[in-house]
């Protein structure tokens, strides 16, 4: 088995993550806000975005979720 990245690239990835920490809600904002951003989609395009995050420390996962349409997104 390989690793997909090299340890340098991992180790910029880690370092990215944790210095600008978000809550699964805030990801999918941010991915609203960037789809939103696409001229060739139009505002009547339906968009559903989630995000899962897989806990370690918890019982349980946290989900986010997003289903709208696109001009609703554009709006906020």
């Amino acid at each position: 088995l390989s690793s997909v990245l090299s340890p340098d690239a991992e180790a910029d990835l880690l370092s990215g993550i944790h210095s600008d920490p978000l809550f699964v809600e805030d990801v999918v904002r941010r991915i609203a806000r960037s789809i939103g951003e696409i001229d060739m989609l139009k505002d009547g395009d339906r968009v559903v975005i989630k995000c899962r995050s897989m806990e370690s420390i918890h019982p349980h996962d946290l989900l986010a979720e997003i289903d709208s349409e696109l001009g609703k997104l554009r709006k906020n």
